[in-house]
């Protein structure tokens, strides 16, 4: 089995990075003989990649959206593909006939329509999102009432697949500790607060918050 991984961007800080690698990490102790391939148009640290993964660069992020085939050709040969929120990879992956997961719990920015008035690039951005939730084989998201938002709003419920708090060993996850001394904290973030529970992992941060020593200083 050949899957192909597609996100915008590696990132050793990324949440999205971190679920990617634990996904693989996961398929690749099930299935040892299975092949995994990511493409993304920006990875901070190549060498920090285990060495069962083949990491394809891709220059064209947004020329994919309109139908560039430098991508899909390249996807032709892999049996599954799975787009992490990119719609831009997400149209060469579906016009390569190859079933194709798509991710929505965090889409691509709409930043193709930046520069618009507001109310414009908001109802670009719907639109285009109706479109490309009709595309992929499967739509899959990370609770419940995100799934409902895109029921509610899209009339596709995708399948919830809740995240899962990495552990693997790499240099790009490695599993959380708390601090040895005692360090002030002035702010914690773990992403968007945007009502919709367990998107960002805030337990997590409440979690920390209840066993470290905050100071205003």
């Amino acid at each position: 089995m050949k899957i192909a991984f597609l996100i915008k961007e590696i990132k050793g800080n990324a949440g999205q990075t971190h679920d990617l690698l634990e996904i693989m990490y996961y398929l690749k102790s099930k299935n040892p003989n299975w092949s995994f391939s990511v493409f993304t148009n920006y990875c901070d640290n190549p060498k920090a990649l285990p060495e069962y993964i083949t990491l394809f660069m891709i220059n064209t992020y947004y020329r994919n959206l309109f139908f560039f085939n430098e991508l899909q050709e390249k996807l032709i040969d892999f049996d599954i593909l799975y787009v992490k929120g990119n719609y831009p990879y997400l149209v060469p992956a579906y016009k390569s006939k190859k079933p194709t997961i798509l991710v929505v719990h965090q889409i691509d920015s709409p930043s193709l329509f930046e520069g618009m008035i507001p109310k414009i690039r908001i109802i670009l951005a719907n639109i285009l999102t109706r479109i490309m939730l009709k595309l992929p084989t499967k739509v899959v998201t990370v609770s419940q009432p995100l799934a409902l938002y895109y029921q509610n709003k899209y009339g596709i419920l995708p399948e919830v697949i809740p995240d899962i708090i990495s552990l693997i060993p790499t240099e790009y996850s490695k599993p959380r500790s708390l601090p040895s001394k005692k360090i002030p904290i002035r702010f914690l973030s773990v992403g968007y607060w945007d009502g919709f529970k367990g998107r960002k992992r805030q337990h997590i941060l409440i979690d920390f918050l209840s066993k470290v020593s905050l100071s205003r200083d």
